[in-house]
């Protein structure tokens, strides 16, 4: 399971982000993913250029959720429509 709750700035950009759920990832990834999605704008391809930045690291892990797009993907759906 994979939660992101997140709030909007001027309707277009992400803010205080924070993921949750059951799954299992390394903390530094999270803290540096939830940063780098502050301000980010809110559309798909934004959000996922985000996740391949900080989980292409190798230093960087996140298993539990199935294919990186599911982030990008579980984002836009708490988008006003």
């Amino acid at each position: 399971m994979l939660e992101a709750h997140f709030a909007l700035e001027q309707g277009r950009f992400l803010k205080e982000v924070c993921l949750a759920g059951d799954f299992i990832a390394d903390s530094p990834a999270i803290a540096s993913f939830e940063y780098r999605l502050r301000l980010c704008h809110a559309e798909r391809g934004a959000i996922a250029r985000v996740v391949d930045g900080v989980f292409s690291d190798p230093a960087h892990y996140l298993l539990g959720v199935g294919p990186l797009r599911v982030i990008a993907d579980t984002i836009v759906k708490g988008l006003p429509a």
